[in-house]
């Protein structure tokens, strides 16, 4: 009896997770096999060989799902070998961003309420800083309009991007400074009087009838 040689069992490194599937290498590659591979969901695609490695790719899973490749080697006079390995997809999150209250010219700055599902550090970011920008994780007011802030998430190794969140709101004028006047003393062709509550933080013009 001539029995086949040893056979040849796939080896793979660790799986790293992506959008939508991982993937993860083939350590012990040798060409003198032949090389097919399957997966238990979605689909998987063998990149080129580089030396003794080949990075599989798994794609078409759901959010945090998993699936194993089985990898099978082929070879006139050896035994099959088979692998598997099994991977995790990346898993979604959600920003919540509460809807800021509108503000008026002159208020402090709004404290902002937002969080990810994932607990990952969210970044906010004011889309008109001519209008209003973040201090603090705060909205703080420019100037009157409409104020426009996205919360966003960049994901990491675990937690694919969030959707972005945008919240606009308005922040309106303050109360007007309305003039107030002393009484009229009449003069030779006209007369004097007084404005008793002038504020140097505003912009004052004046006309007349006649």
């Amino acid at each position: 009896t001539i029995s086949g040689a040893t056979a040849l069992t796939p080896t793979f490194g660790s799986p790293t997770k992506t959008n939508g599937g991982y993937t993860v290498s083939v350590t012990n590659y040798d060409s003198n096999y032949t090389w097919s591979y399957s997966v238990s969901a979605g689909s998987v695609s063998a990149g080129s060989p580089s030396g003794s490695t080949v990075l599989l790719t798994v794609t078409g899973l759901s959010s945090a799902a998993s699936a194993t490749i089985t990898a099978n080697t082929s070879r006139t006079g050896y035994n099959n070998g088979s692998g598997t390995v099994s991977g995790t997809a990346k898993t979604n999150q959600t920003i919540s961003f509460t809807q800021p209250s509108a503000m008026t010219y002159g208020d402090a700055d709004q404290s902002l309420t937002y969080s990810s599902d994932s607990s990952l550090s969210v970044t906010l970011t004011s889309n008109d800083t001519s209008i209003c920008t973040i201090v603090s994780n705060k909205a703080h007011i420019v100037t009157t309009g409409t104020c426009s802030i996205t919360a966003s998430q960049s994901g990491d190794t675990t937690y694919n991007a969030a959707t972005s969140v945008t919240r606009t709101f308005t922040i309106s004028g303050a109360t007007a400074l309305t003039p107030t006047f002393g009484s009229p003393t009449k003069t030779n062709g006209g007369y004097t009087v007084s404005v008793t509550n002038y504020d140097s933080n505003y912009t004052w013009s004046y006309s007349v009838s006649a």
